[in-house]
């Protein structure tokens, strides 16, 4: 039996700068999560791309990539894989890896704008997941940068996760920046970070991931 898809195409963004853009505010104070690698200390990271999902297609402006929870921005960055070791029927994850990771907090000084691409935003813009979650990195371009130009001049993109259609993600701007105060959390895996350490044992018992 032939595979079905969807009978269009994925819609491409409207033209001009004043169509109907729905948004979502966060309070001020709100709190989003980041890892990182070890080799990169700061992070406060807008890259400029174009290499991930929301990057500008022409590397006009910066994305920092956050969960709205340490969940969220473990299950986007951390790879787990059945592959590593095709004996077990579960995910699996190097310890080693995890070891060169830290895990950091941006706190909003300000209340944070978003285009909602997720739940009834979907619905409203007539666009699918194929935008927030699919593998054509230029359609999802696309959007940002009719996003980012928009006249409600947004702070970012709110969007669900790839990995889990229950938990979300945001890619905030560069004009962001300043609302933002980030700090180091801890590294994965280091029980001297006592409170991140027992967050990320019960994800790794949620999600059924073994440690290798």
């Amino acid at each position: 039996m032939s595979a079905l898809r969807p009978a269009h195409a994925p819609a491409l963004p409207p033209h001009g700068r004043s169509w109907p853009l729905p948004l979502i505010t966060t309070p001020r104070d709100t709190r989003l999560y980041r890892i990182c690698r070890l080799a990169h200390p700061d992070p406060a990271y807008f890259g400029r791309g174009p290499r991930a999902r929301f990057d500008a297609p022409d590397a006009s402006y910066g994305v920092c990539y956050l969960g709205t929870t340490l969940a969220c921005a473990f299950l986007e960055t951390v790879p787990h894989d059945r592959r590593i070791d095709p004996r077990l029927s579960i995910p699996t994850l190097m310890r080693d890896d995890l070891a060169q990771r830290y895990a950091a907090v941006a706190c909003a000084k300000a209340p944070l704008r978003l285009a909602h691409l997720a739940n009834n935003g979907l619905a409203q813009l007539a666009i699918d997941q194929r935008h927030t979650g699919g593998d054509d990195y230029e359609l999802s371009g696309a959007w940002s940068f009719a996003i980012y130009n928009h006249a409600a001049q947004p702070h970012g993109i709110f969007y669900p996760s790839r990995h889990h259609n229950g938990l979300y993600c945001v890619a905030l701007f560069d004009r962001a920046a300043p609302l933002l105060m980030f700090r180091q959390w801890g590294i994965l895996g280091d029980p001297a970070t006592p409170d991140l350490f027992v967050q990320l044992a019960d994800m790794l018992r949620r999600f059924h991931i073994s440690l290798m």
